[in-house]
């Protein structure tokens, strides 16, 4: 009988060890199965980080992203009015020489020489 204890004990605790080597190949499981979701995420990163740097080199400015043809047509208005209120302003310094020059546009100084 206290051979048939034995072997119960035996083979419980032949279960224990084997129930301590599963939970610790558990363990493992994530340390193992890192490096390629390391290497999946930083290749995206990457190819984002191409993408950004692309359009910053090419267009100065990042890509804008989800617009419509309402968005483009707003930006190509303000474009407009940036220009024409640009060009205004030039006009108007052009204009903006003193009386006495206007007055004597093509004359002498003093009217003398």
């Amino acid at each position: 009988e206290r051979e048939r204890v034995r072997e119960k004990n035996s083979g419980r605790r032949i279960a224990r060890e084997e129930e301590r080597e599963r939970r610790e190949r558990e363990r493992t499981m994530p340390y193992e199965s890192a490096p390629p979701f390391i290497i999946i995420v930083g290749a995206f990163c990457a190819m984002a980080g191409i993408q950004y740097l692309g359009n910053d080199v090419i267009y100065g400015k990042p890509k804008p992203m989800g617009q419509d043809d309402w968005d483009k047509k707003l930006v190509e208005r303000d474009v407009r009015i940036l220009e024409e209120t640009r060009l205004k302003k030039e006009q108007d310094k052009k204009k903006k020489v003193s009386g006495y020059a206007e007055l004597n546009k093509g004359r002498k100084w003093f009217g003398i020489l």
